[in-house]
């Protein structure tokens, strides 16, 4: 039963037709989708990836699906029943007391209390919440019963975008994590609490690539990504990194000469680099590559070329990096 849910899930696009290859013939000689995929390079990441939400959040369903089937199967009752029995007989729904508690705590200007229709209406909405809450708990603990294996492997850029760009970490580590970043950025700036969450939580398996998206509407965000550019020619990006994050107010060029002073870069040379834009070269490279990915906004990450954007979670980078760590593992332990 279990099994034959899922592959019916997975083989859908082919029962749709959706077959990988030949894409079209000329006399006779085949165009293949990998020579589609060569042509159109990484164009079309930020799409297919959207379009691999999508498909993973629908075979998410598809997997919930099977295990209450199987579940209910075993047991010999629908699956009406066994949600009746497992789950909603147990729920402590919500009264007109923890509707005030709720509304109270939502609204804590408010100055006159709440009417009996919009408690009523927040009794309702928090009903839901916990029925649902309660069957996706169930949902979960069903599934840490079973052997569950998924195939569905997410767009991925292509290897060429870790190319460039200051590094930390192994250079074999099985994961690297690309950014695309502007230090004037509010949302980088937070980001980097997380990403040092990542870092300390994967330490040795990650190497991290920085790559420069000065957005034009930040007035010094280039001259910002240069002055970092130009401490790394001293050995210094990361440094310069933290404290241009740091002081995102206060990102003039004096400023950045003193943060120089402060890393003891040598001045002249970093005053030289600063004055004859050496680094531009660069950050147009990493801005062309950005757009090639679709990528207009920051913060972007690639991780091990999978794309994510805008202001990851951790839990975001958790599931992506667990779940390549795995598939390193299994490759591993396999026979060759």
């Amino acid at each position: 039963m279990l099994g034959a849910i899922l592959l019916a899930g997975l083989l859908a696009p082919f029962a749709a037709g959706q077959v990988p290859s030949p894409v079209a013939r000329v006399d006779g000689v085949e165009i293949s989708s990998e020579d589609l995929a060569r042509k159109v390079g990484d164009r079309d990441l930020k799409a297919r990836t959207e379009e691999y939400s999508a498909r993973a959040f629908a075979l998410s369903q598809l997997i919930d699906a099977a295990v209450l089937a199987d579940e209910a199967k075993k047991r010999g009752i629908s699956v009406e029943e066994l949600l009746r029995v497992e789950v909603d007989s147990k729920i402590h729904l919500p009264s007109i007391d923890d509707a005030r508690v709720a509304y109270e705590a939502t609204h804590p200007a408010a100055k006159a209390p709440p009417t009996d229709e919009e408690l009523q209406r927040l009794v309702e909405s928090l009903k839901l919440r916990r029925v649902a809450n309660a069957h996706g708990a169930y949902i979960e603990e069903l599934r840490r019963q079973r052997t569950i294996e998924t195939f569905l492997d997410p767009p991925r850029a292509s290897r060429s975008v870790e190319a460039t760009g200051p590094t930390q970490g192994r250079p074999d580590a099985p994961v690297t994590i690309v950014e695309f970043s502007d230090f004037q950025c509010p949302y980088c700036a937070a980001e980097e609490k997380i990403l040092a969450q990542v870092k300390e939580t994967y330490s040795d398996k990650l190497r991290f690539v920085f790559r420069n998206l000065p957005l034009a509407f930040h007035a010094n965000a280039q001259i910002a990504a240069e002055a970092a550019l130009c401490a790394d020619r001293q050995g210094k990006f990361w440094e310069m990194h933290d404290n241009l994050f740091a002081h995102q107010s206060a990102l003039a060029l004096s400023d950045l000469v003193g943060y120089a002073a402060d890393l003891g870069l040598d001045k002249a040379g970093f005053q030289h680099c600063m004055e004859s834009h050496e680094t531009m070269a660069a950050i147009a490279a990493d801005r062309l590559t950005a757009f090639g990915l679709d990528i207009t906004g920051t913060p972007a990450f690639l991780v091990n070329g999978q794309l994510l954007t805008g202001a990851a979670t951790l839990a975001q980078f958790t599931q992506i990096i667990d779940r390549d760590l795995r598939q390193v593992q299994r490759k591993a332990a396999s026979p060759r």
